[in-house]
């Protein structure tokens, strides 16, 4: 047998081997495209339920774009820093309120009684004063007005209320799991009526 057809067997029998292998390992590309498709498919998935449940909540407006939330610090009852990163894994119910804005003032009682409800299905609700001076005034408010279920925590010369571009109180931002917003109310709302109850609820089952 002369070496040219040795060579020749040797390449037929490399390229049969690799054809073999070819068919049963598809290219990682054909890999990456599938995974890219059902992911594509599950963010479609939970933008269809948000618009499902939606009118529970008219006041609500969704954010374009699903972006990662300011991580600024603020303080908490003991006067240490917090950071909304922490709360990765939760959903987060943001509102920046003050003592000296009315309908502030009557929504706090609401989010008492809605951090009991949403808290053992993995929502926090985190009210965060923008009060100057403010925990003196918020230990005070929370014991005249009964507060139990909310922790007291304070915004740094307002920096990360601006950091969220809020324009005014009470603002109320809803935070998903992965620490993107989803969408945000601005102004006074109910916040313990069960059609709200039922939205946190579908937001802490079906949205990332």
């Amino acid at each position: 047998m002369s070496e040219m057809s040795i060579r020749t067997g040797k390449m037929s029998f490399f390229f049969g081997l690799l054809s073999f292998a070819l068919s049963i390992c598809p290219p990682a590309q054909d890999a990456l495209s599938s995974d890219f498709s059902r992911n594509k498919e599950s963010r479609v998935s939970t933008r269809v339920n948000l618009n499902k449940i939606i009118h529970l909540l008219p006041s609500f407006r969704e954010a374009k774009e699903p972006t990662l939330v300011p991580n600024l610090p603020f303080i908490d009852n003991g006067g240490q820093e917090r950071r909304l990163a922490s709360y990765r894994g939760r959903v987060v119910v943001l509102n920046f309120w003050a003592t000296w804005c009315a309908p502030c003032v009557q929504e706090m009682p609401q989010f008492d009684r809605l951090n009991a409800i949403v808290k053992p299905i993995g929502v926090d609700v985190l009210a965060i004063s923008e009060d100057r001076n403010p925990l003196p005034l918020i230990r005070k408010f929370y014991k005249t007005n009964n507060l139990k279920n909310l922790e007291i925590f304070a915004d740094i010369k307002g920096k990360l209320l601006r950091a969220f571009k809020g324009r005014g109180l009470p603002t109320t931002i809803i935070i998903s799991r992965k620490g993107h917003e989803i969408g945000r109310v601005i102004g006074l709302e109910e916040w313990d009526k069960p059609e709200t109850v039922k939205f946190l609820k579908n937001i802490a089952m079906h949205y990332d």
